[in-house]
This record gives C-alpha cells, structure tokens and sequence, in this order.
C-alpha cells in the first residue's frame, strides 16, 4: 500500500514545499485501467524481446510501476501471458443469431469474419508467434492457448453449422470437419503468413476469401 507523505506546513516567509513524488502508478488509476497498461506493454515487450528474455521488472519499469503494484495484477510472468491468451474481450462470444429464414453464407460469413478479427489481430498473432517460437513458454501456456484461442473459435464455428443443419438450411454434415475446412481455408493460411513476414494482413482479402469459401463449400454441402 502506498503511504502519502504530508509535508508540516512552512513559516509563512517560505513557499510550501512540494510533496515527494510516490513512486508507482496514480492513486487514480483504476485497477482495470492499470491492468489494460500492463498487458499492452508486455504485449509489446514479449513481441520485441520475446517471452524468456522479458522480465517482470522489465515490464514494470515500462510501465513506470513499482514491481509491487504489478504483483498484485498478476502474480507471475506466466500469469500475464495467459491473460494475453485468452484474451476474452476481442473474442467473438455471441453467435449470430438463427432462425427457419436464416441464410446459410450470411451467417457463416458473419461468423468467420468475427473468428478472423479476433485470430488475426496483432495480440493474437504476437502469441500466437511467442507459443510456438518460445522455448520458454510452457506446456500449460501452450495448452491454455489452444483451449482459450483456437479451439474455442472452432466450437463457435460447430455451434452454427449444427444449428443450420437443425433447422434444415444445410444439408446433415460432418459440423467438426467442415468447421476445419473452413477455418483451414479462410484463417489458418493468413495466419500463417502473418507469424511468417510479420506483416497485418489485408482485411479486404480476408473478408473476399470468406465468402469465396463459403459460396464455395456451403454450395457443396
């Protein structure tokens, strides 16, 4: 806990001193706003010098912390970095929603797009990178990232493709195999390329190969 230090008053013929200067964050500074700081700045500290090299008190001394105060948002390095995994506010959590009159390309190019904000934004393509390249991220990280990441954005893709066959505006498919297919054709090969050449990809094109695939394989099925 920071103790605020308060100066005595001075004699009147000299100015009032000025308070020693706390070292951490604000007093202001809501938990989840210093939160939100701590995460971009290890974002950008793990994608500059990767997750092994980084250090708590790298990350503090960017964040012009004490190492303290960022204790007590995250207990540890490995901590922080699932936070960034999960990342649970980008992720698409609501399905569209279905009905008898639903369109079949509409809802699955709706679904697709959203999986595709979430998968190819920079956060998630910086771990995405560190999971993979990182010796040092850990078995438990790497599984946390599947299981928060990828394999949630495909049980969303399932979920609809069930629902359509359901409802009769699908012909009865393989939902895992076709949610594979898609995710493959539409996400997986971008992502891929962004891990490679460290270049954003073209949203334009990814939103062109959405309904490409869809037309194509929902046509199919």
């Amino acid at each position: 806990m920071i103790r605020l230090e308060i100066p005595l008053p001075a004699a009147q013929s000299t100015p009032p001193s000025t308070p020693p200067r706390t070292r951490g964050r604000p007093l202001s500074a809501t938990p989840a706003s210093r939160r939100d700081q701590i995460l971009k700045v290890a974002e950008r500290l793990f994608r500059e010098a990767g997750y092994t090299a980084t250090s708590m008190l790298d990350i503090a001394r960017q964040c012009e912390m004490s190492k303290r105060t960022l204790y007590e948002a995250f207990a540890t390095k490995e901590e922080l970095f699932e936070a960034l995994v999960t990342d649970v506010e980008s992720f698409p959590a609501h399905e569209h929603p279905l009905d008898a009159a639903s369109s079949p390309r509409d809802v699955l190019a709706h679904t697709l797009g959203e999986i595709a904000k979430y998968v190819l934004s920079d956060r998630h393509v910086t771990v995405t990178r560190l999971v993979i390249g990182d010796a040092g991220v850990s078995t438990h990280i790497r599984q946390h990232y599947y299981s928060e990441g990828i394999d949630r954005c495909k049980a969303l893709l399932v979920s609809q493709l069930t629902t359509l066959a359901k409802l009769g505006r699908i012909r009865p498919l393989d939902a895992g195999q076709m949610a594979d297919m898609l995710f493959g054709a539409v996400i997986a090969t971008h992502l891929i390329a962004a891990i490679s050449y460290r270049e954003p990809p073209d949203m334009r094109e990814v939103e062109a190969k959405i309904h490409e695939t869809v037309s194509r394989m929902i046509g199919a099925a």
